[in-house]
């Protein structure tokens, strides 16, 4: 995935991306670069803290863009669905600093028109769960961009 986005950059430049199944984040920085917005999604306490180190070890290769305009590490929960703009988004995560915030959720409501996915299924019971949640991203009433995924 990261090389592909490296050749074909301008198919993210500009977009609001959010990468699902984010692990360590390296799809979302490599595409950090040429978005407007990234939003690094994954589920855990332990991989969002992970991610979010990842990240910030690796802000200088953003070439003078903070990694806190750009990137958001979120908590997003594939079986719990698109979280609801008008609900406590705080309310099931661990690390409120990792919960959606209303800016995120209107963002994501209003503007999220790339979705990236990589090496996101290791388990059946999930398969259903993550294309349910790309079709209802995919259907949101957002972006004047055309959408795109790319897995």
């Amino acid at each position: 995935m990261c090389d592909f986005i490296l050749h074909h950059v301008r198919l993210f430049r500009e977009r609001y991306c959010l990468e699902l199944g984010a692990v360590v984040g390296l799809a979302s920085l490599i595409v950090a670069p040429y978005a407007k917005r990234v939003y690094a999604t994954d589920i855990g306490d332990d991989i969002l803290k992970n991610c979010y180190l990842n990240l910030n070890y690796n802000e200088h290769l953003l070439a003078n863009r903070s990694i806190y305009d750009i990137i958001r590490v979120r908590e997003l929960n594939w079986l719990d669905g698109i979280p609801k703009l008008d609900s406590n988004s705080a309310a099931g995560t661990i690390n409120a600093q990792f919960s959606w915030l209303k800016d995120d959720l209107l963002e994501l409501y209003d503007c999220v028109d790339t979705i990236i996915a990589c090496d996101v299924i290791y388990d059946d019971n999930q398969t259903s769960a993550l294309l349910t949640l790309i079709k209802d991203i995919l259907m949101l009433r957002n972006s004047k961009n055309s959408k795109k995924l790319f897995m």
